[in-house]
């Protein structure tokens, strides 16, 4: 599986080589423009066909401009045609064709070529111009990894104020190691825990925060602007960073966990989530704010991005099943009760007393290793070792994040 990383990268560029460029998006909106229309009215969604049909046009329509730019016009509107076509069988679409609010210039390596790594070469119906680039830290992250390639495909995307190259990093191969230790991890609404010996790292996500903080702004918006200023309500409405902010958790989350196990040489084992999880967790749910918490909470947006950054590090991950992992005592298996506290768990049976989430965990691992024919050893009344974590804290190795470790003693 190929792994890909984007990058933008800000261009410097002169007044003559702007209006030049500014030539070329206009023409290449155009031709975007009458494909679009072209792929609709015949139902062409293959790139191959449409390309068959319409370069000779196209070429002929503007024979300055490289023949280049008919081919990846081509692509460019096949990929909108598809997506159309998938949202309108859904019924999520509101016109009858693809409104184009934003072009960008897609390039081949017939197209661009970098000079060094602070320049870059553009071709277009007036020769080759020059466009400064303002390398920065994410640039050079992956240009000096030979694990990821610079392919030949690239984007050009002009605004008002600036231009951006958006070049695409690939990595070709996955290889994880061999694994020593284990360290599962359980996703929960407000927080991740995952295990790493016998500490228990809870890690704070505030998702419940956000996502109830969000809800009441807008609706107060709503009941405020959507009626008398429409243009002005949808304007604030993109502004808000509720889907910013829960991304950059994400990767925090994520990049704190991963770089522990690579540091450990340790597995990363997940919960094994079936597609629509929101639906299966709002069954026997009334309460209309809470299922519009479970759906925002994006259990899967974090696994698949633990697993995307375990390919980035080639870190080894496994998937387990992790049906009744926090209600199932992990001593004697007997299905547990709650405890006094809130998200406390008791074991009728042994008298085992522990939180839903750290119960997940060891659930977890004890699965992983019966999985791989290794049977965990027999757990006993133990000490463990709590300690609440900021997702920011991922700069800082794991023994030294957290200053008081609390203690809860389990019941003998």
């Amino acid at each position: 599986m190929k792994l890909t990383r984007t990058v933008k990268v800000e261009c410097i560029i002169s007044g003559r080589n702007l209006a030049v460029l500014m030539e070329v998006y206009f023409m290449y909106k155009s031709m975007l423009e009458y494909i679009l229309d072209y792929a609709l009215e015949n139902n062409i969604k293959s790139f191959t066909k449409l390309k068959a049909k319409l370069y000779r046009e196209l070429r002929n329509t503007y024979p300055r401009l490289p023949s280049h730019y008919a081919y990846t016009v081509c692509q460019d509107a096949t990929t909108r045609v598809k997506s159309f076509l998938k949202l309108k069988r859904k019924g999520l679409t509101y016109t009858e064709k693809p409104e184009i609010k934003r072009v960008t210039l897609w390039l081949v390596d017939h197209l661009w070529k970098l000079n060094g790594y602070s320049e870059v070469k553009i071709a277009t119906h007036k020769g080759r111009i020059t466009l400064g680039i303002r390398p920065h830290k994410l640039f050079w992250k992956y240009m000096n990894n030979s694990e990821w390639n610079l392919p030949g495909e690239s984007k050009l995307k002009l605004n008002s104020s600036k231009v951006e190259l958006i070049l695409t990093f690939r990595k070709e191969e996955y290889k994880p190691y061999e694994s020593k230790a284990v360290i599962p991890v359980d996703i929960n609404e407000d927080n991740v825990t995952f295990k790493v010996g016998s500490e228990v790292y809870i890690v704070k996500t505030n998702f419940k925060k956000i996502v109830v903080g969000y809800h009441n702004h807008r609706r107060r918006i709503q009941e405020k602007y959507q009626q008398k200023l429409p243009k002005l309500f949808k304007k604030i409405i993109r502004a808000t960073r509720e889907k910013e902010r829960k991304r950059n958790i994400r990767y925090q989350v994520a990049n704190l966990i991963v770089k522990t196990a690579k540091e450990l040489k340790a597995i990363i084992v997940l919960e094994n989530l079936p597609k629509k999880t929101p639906n299966n967790m709002i069954t026997r749910i009334n309460s209309k704010m809470l299922k519009h918490r479970i759906y925002q909470a994006g259990f899967g947006g974090l696994l698949n991005t633990i697993i995307d950054k375990c390919m980035e590090y080639d870190v080894p991950y496994a998937l387990v099943n992790p049906r009744k992992t926090s209600s199932t005592c992990p001593i004697c298996g007997s299905p547990l009760m709650r405890g006094n506290a809130p998200r406390q768990m008791a074991c009728p049976k042994c008298n085992y007393t522990s939180g839903r989430d750290i119960i997940a965990v060891i659930n977890l691992e004890k699965r992983y290793l019966q999985m791989g024919g290794t049977m965990l050893f027999a757990l006993k009344p133990c000490k463990v070792g709590v300690k609440l974590m900021n997702p920011a804290q991922r700069v800082k190795p794991l023994p030294t994040t957290c200053t008081k470790t609390k203690i809860y003693k389990m019941r003998e």
